[in-house]
């Protein structure tokens, strides 16, 4: 799956922000793969951060998070991306909590700036003809 959007992403890449304009549809592949590898990564630095202290993570209530890391972590991941925030996996390592509001920072400020600055270029390109 990350290899899928790393390909669409550097070929979005090159077509919409080599150019210096939004073009369409490329756009919006560039800035969902972005997105979605982005969530990709907090989920790998996530898993590094339980291999490198155990329990950093932990299941509402206390339980051990056990079973795939890998798919839990992805889940995790996205749920605090998007700031849902379900509260079922408990970040409980201060390490573990910090990285968990940055991504949660980030999963605000990403989509405002990304559509701020594609309104302002497709204002540009509309301007300009």
């Amino acid at each position: 799956m990350a290899r899928v959007l790393v390909v669409g992403h550097d070929a979005a890449n090159r077509d919409v922000w080599g150019s210096g304009h939004f073009s369409g549809n490329w756009g919006l592949v560039a800035v969902g793969a972005r997105y979605l590898l982005g969530g990709l990564m907090w989920a790998a630095a996530y898993m590094s951060i339980e291999q490198a202290f155990p329990q950093a993570f932990s299941l509402s209530g206390g339980a051990e998070l056990g079973g795939n890391l890998r798919s839990r972590f992805i889940y995790f991941s996205f749920v605090t991306l998007t700031t849902v925030g379900f509260g079922d996996i408990v970040a409980v390592h201060p390490l573990a909590r910090t990285f968990v509001i940055a991504e949660a920072l980030t999963g605000q400020l990403f989509p405002a700036i990304i559509i701020g600055g594609l309104v302002s270029s497709a204002l540009r390109t509309r301007v300009g003809s």
